[in-house]
């Protein structure tokens, strides 16, 4: 009868609507997941970047270089770090301001990234003006080369400071240390090593005769 049918019809009409109502819905779900996802991966780069030059921070620096340790423990490969400091870069900010300071910190990164550009090579910002570089699979020749192609780089890019006492431009200090990881060696002995070699570096420096061959001395531990 026409009522059965119209009620049939009725049906169809509330079920198509609940389909497409729940459908919308479904997708409006998917839209935030998608959303929610991409969110989350903005929130993991930003765990593990630094904000201001966007290369790896301290955390990331530190959870690799511990697998990097042990694999190279385990199949008796090189490895090596660099830690570069910023030469007088307290007195650049104090006297060019802290945007001027944001500057010259991006133009090292940039020089450091440009030159070690291999897929393993990683660049981190340890904080302020100290740097690391870590490079597995390579030994001390390799490492020293990578130092001095970060020299030309840095005496290219030219960045003016007046306020330093050795130099009128921008300049670094790097301290390598190289090793092939054993049971006998530690993590915080290479750091440390790597520490007294930047060190080493900057009293070199300090000592050298002329300002024009001091713009980065690199002094260089290894086992």
């Amino acid at each position: 009868s026409w009522a059965i049918s119209y009620m049939r019809y009725k049906k169809l009409i509330e079920e198509f609507n609940t389909r497409k109502i729940m459908q919308e819905k479904n997708e409006e779900l998917n839209l935030i997941n998608l959303q929610l996802q991409e969110a989350n991966q903005k929130l993991e780069i930003l765990s593990r970047t630094d904000s201001l030059t966007g290369v790896f921070n301290r955390l990331s620096f530190e959870t690799r270089f511990e697998d990097e340790w042990s694999r190279c423990k385990r199949h008796s490969i090189p490895l090596s770090l660099i830690i570069v400091d910023i030469d007088f870069f307290k007195e650049f900010n104090d006297k060019y301001g802290h945007q001027a300071g944001d500057y010259c910190i991006k133009q090292i990164v940039g020089v450091l990234t440009a030159c070690a550009k291999r897929s393993t090579d990683m660049v981190a910002r340890l904080g302020g003006e100290e740097f690391v570089i870590l490079l597995p699979h390579s030994n001390n020749e390799n490492a020293l080369k990578l130092a001095e192609q970060m020299r030309n780089g840095v005496e290219e890019a030219a960045v003016p400071h007046l306020y330093s006492d050795i130099s009128d431009y921008v300049t670094i200090s790097l301290g390598i240390n190289t090793i092939i990881p054993s049971n006998e060696s530690s993590i915080d002995e290479f750091i440390n090593n790597a520490d007294k070699a930047l060190y080493k570096a900057k009293e070199r420096r300090n000592c050298s005769v002329s300002a024009a061959q001091a713009i980065l001395l690199i002094c260089f531990l290894f086992f």
